[in-house]
């Protein structure tokens, strides 16, 4: 898989609040949009999960969506268009 195009912000933290809501609904932990991280994801549910999923943006804006297709093939595209996913 390639790499994603974007800059991994550093220093950029998920909001607390939005880990915890997330946690209580059985979403998991927070995980960094890195190509790794989206590979290690799809070799968890062989290769193509599906369902729900939360990407909090660079600005802490929330988007909860779904794919019955592939959530990291979804994230990837989160990146590839728009600016406020490259954290």
């Amino acid at each position: 898989m390639a790499d994603l195009p974007n800059s991994l912000i550093e220093s950029w933290t998920p909001d607390p609040r939005v880990a915890t809501w997330a946690d209580k609904r059985g979403f998991g932990p927070a995980q960094d949009m890195s190509n790794s991280a989206l590979v290690k994801l799809a070799k968890a549910y062989k290769g193509k999960p599906v369902g729900l999923y939360i990407w909090e943006s660079a600005n802490h804006e929330v988007y909860v969506g779904i794919s019955n297709d592939s959530v990291t093939k979804r994230l990837r595209q989160h990146v590839k268009n728009y600016d406020t996913a490259n954290i």
